[in-house]
């Protein structure tokens, strides 16, 4: 996932002062998903906290079951 791929996205959700963190955040969970086989990775939600914190609040990840031999 490239920054050009992700240039919108910070500014899609209006956090162009966030968007290093932002297209990080993207970049590792596209990572997780690859690496570990994931059928589903989702982050809901995603909160900006008072002191401009960026954190996940829930998360779910599905592992496909044929991809635990790794």
């Amino acid at each position: 996932m490239t920054d050009e791929q992700l240039k919108d996205v910070p500014k899609n959700l209006g956090l162009e002062h966030k968007a290093k963190e932002i297209r990080d955040t993207f970049r590792n969970i596209f990572r997780l998903a690859l690496e570990r086989d994931a059928d589903m990775v989702e982050i809901n939600p995603m909160v900006l906290l008072k002191d401009q914190t960026l954190m996940a609040i829930d998360a779910k990840v599905t592992i496909d079951d044929n991809a635990f031999f790794r």
